[in-house]
């Protein structure tokens, strides 16, 4: 099971970011599932990627050429890439589910890819939102109205999955887990 991560590269973030990162980490280790995430030793990418490999789970790094240089040494394997528009289809091909934990204008970019990507291929691949004290409620609100006024299909919709704090984070990517294990694949 390959969990693509969508998150900030910046340092010194809440604590409560911190600890989701971690404890994200620390589920792919259990689960013995593979972290696909943009591959870089900074902020909230290098916290989940140091816990994931240290407990057990495999570590997919995408690295465009540009951010070479800040590879991280917890990737088993290194994809590298031209540029973030080909690390995003790399990481949408290789990903099972997605998982956007607090970031900025490159995690908005990277949701609305993968969002895109789903509707075009009508692949089924769930996508978990960490909504800490609202931070994605302006976004969520404007898909639904998009929806509401027929500009993009409800069930497109679904398969956001917003959830207000880690532990109900890791229950959902549990249930996803369950499910996808019990699937023909």
């Amino acid at each position: 099971m390959n969990i693509a991560l969508y998150c900030s590269s910046k340092d010194r973030l809440p604590e409560s970011s911190q600890q989701a990162a971690t404890a994200l980490g620390h589920w792919l280790g259990r689960r013995r599932a593979t972290l696909v995430y943009g591959g870089v030793d900074r902020g909230l990418m290098r916290i989940a990627a140091a816990a994931a490999r240290g407990a057990g789970a495999s570590v997919t790094g995408v690295v465009p050429a540009r951010r070479r240089h800040l590879t991280s040494p917890a990737n088993e394997v290194t994809v590298p890439v031209r540029d973030l528009s080909e690390r995003k289809a790399v990481i949408q091909m290789l990903a099972d589910a997605f998982v956007v934990l607090p970031g900025g204008y490159g995690t908005l970019d990277e949701l609305a890819s993968a969002f895109a990507h789903l509707n075009f291929t009508g692949a089924e691949k769930p996508v978990f939102i960490l909504n800490p004290d609202g931070l994605y409620d302006p976004l969520l609100e404007q898909i639904r109205l998009m929806a509401s006024r027929g500009l993009m299909d409800q069930s497109l919709a679904s398969k956001l999955h917003p959830v207000a704090d880690t532990d109900s984070l890791i229950s959902a990517l549990e249930c996803f887990a369950r499910t996808f294990d019990g699937a023909d694949r």
